[in-house]
């Protein structure tokens, strides 16, 4: 069993060595009707963005990523958002994160870098109305 734990280690290493990136924690805010996803890494993320229908989702891809001890799926329930999934997978020989964001319903995007971490702002294009919005706070 401690040769196990030694060979994982070296191999997490070895990961981290030629530059992957790790995604050890997803978070969410909603501020008003805009919510925002920030995915917490551990260096400065490299992704490509882009937005799926049937079901309605904002998708990002981080390179050289890998995902440790993040729930999946993550329960958001905001006016924008039902809920936010991960998923690492390999491509062309090098692993992916893929950050999945579930809208309910149509909303504007933004998404950036900050430092280590990736920000992911969503604007619903239907503002909630007065009686939940009351309701929310």
């Amino acid at each position: 069993m401690t040769r196990t734990t030694i060979l994982c280690g070296v191999v997490l290493a070895a990961g981290l060595a030629r530059g992957e990136n790790v995604v050890r924690q997803v978070d969410v805010r909603e501020q008003g009707d805009q919510t925002e996803v920030l995915v917490r890494g551990g260096s400065a993320p490299t992704f490509t963005t882009y937005k799926l229908d049937r079901p309605a989702r904002v998708v990002v891809d981080i390179a050289n990523a890998r995902i440790r001890d993040v729930e999946s799926p993550l329960a958001v329930d905001t006016w924008a958002v039902s809920q936010v999934a991960v998923q690492e997978f390999r491509a062309d020989d090098r692993t992916i994160a893929r950050v999945m964001v579930a809208l309910k319903r149509e909303c504007s995007y933004d998404v950036r870098a900050a430092g280590s971490d990736v920000k992911i702002v969503l604007v619903p294009s239907v503002p909630r109305p007065a009686e939940a919005a009351g309701e929310a706070q």
